[in-house]
């Protein structure tokens, strides 16, 4: 009896240790990131349709110097939705699901160079391109009776859309992302 106390009490022990450490990594890597410095997105405006000019601008403030290897944005599509079955018990079950449809990457810089305290803006422009136009709204299976029986078992998509910068250097990348609406 003893022994199983003496075990479950080192067990519990390497549970809160394990923990610890994960915790300490999490924040280690935001520790990280926040020394390197910050980015923020500037949007012109957050509505677009496909063809639009979609424009802003990039601003950096490094806490550190900073080599940076690529400097871009994308523009992401992310497809949610639910599907229902039915478990074991014969009770009807409803499951969210979500897939990237699209990703469009822009590349604004490459190799640049960063000095710890200066503000450096990056603009950048691009066409949101036709091939979103059908990734606006409703089903993204819409034609006849195979695609009514496949999406039988699920409700109507909703599209996300979204930008995301990345600075892409050695180590830790500074990313941000921000919401836009495509329609």
């Amino acid at each position: 009896m003893a022994l199983l106390l003496q075990s479950s009490a080192v067990t519990g022990t390497l549970v809160i240790l394990v923990i610890v450490a994960i915790v300490a990594a999490i924040g280690g890597v935001f520790y990280m990131k926040y020394r390197k410095g910050s980015i923020e997105l500037r949007l012109s405006r957050h509505n677009y349709s496909p063809g639009d000019m979609l424009d802003g601008t990039l601003v950096v403030t490094p806490r550190q110097d900073l080599f940076v290897d690529e400097v871009y944005v994308e523009l992401i599509c992310t497809a949610h939705w639910d599907e229902y079955y039915y478990d074991d018990n014969d009770q009807r079950q409803r499951r969210s699901r979500s897939a990237e449809e699209y990703r469009h990457t822009h590349e604004i810089a490459r190799g640049v160079s960063l000095t710890s305290g200066n503000e450096q803006t990056f603009p950048f422009d691009f066409e949101v391109p036709y091939e979103a136009r059908g990734l606006t709204g409703g089903s993204s299976h819409s034609g006849g009776f195979l695609s009514s029986v496949m999406d039988s078992g699920r409700d109507r998509y909703r599209y996300e859309w979204s930008l995301a910068a990345r600075l892409d250097m050695k180590g830790l990348d500074l990313t941000t992302s921000e919401n836009v609406g495509i329609r």
